[in-house]
């Protein structure tokens, strides 16, 4: 049985952070890299967050089947719904969000 996660887009939590000036050509040239507790990372291209269907699908969750996370997921997570097996970039244990520019 697939799982039900609740929280918010990926997207407006970018937002809320005052990312919206970010001009065509910064957008063009950032990732946005997700990490764990334990180091573990994944990695979101600025158009699948921002300019994709994908992002829509995106979620920082709190909540997964109905019930506050704890245990295994700890208290925050992400995962990105839309890939072809979601579990390749579902990262548990969510500690920080960063934009990174893409160096040449």
């Amino acid at each position: 049985a697939q799982s039900s996660f609740r929280g918010v887009r990926l997207r407006d939590v970018l937002n809320a952070a005052g990312l919206e000036g970010y001009s065509h050509f910064d957008r063009r040239r950032s990732a946005i890299v997700a990490t764990a507790t334990d180091g573990w990372r994944t990695v979101f291209s600025w158009a699948e967050v921002f300019d994709s269907p994908a992002g829509e699908d995106i979620l920082v969750y709190l909540e997964k089947d109905g019930a506050a996370l704890g245990g295994n997921d700890g208290r925050i997570a992400l995962v990105a719904g839309s890939d072809p097996r979601p579990e390749s970039r579902h990262l548990k244990w969510l500690r920080k969000v960063e934009v990174r520019r893409i160096s040449d």
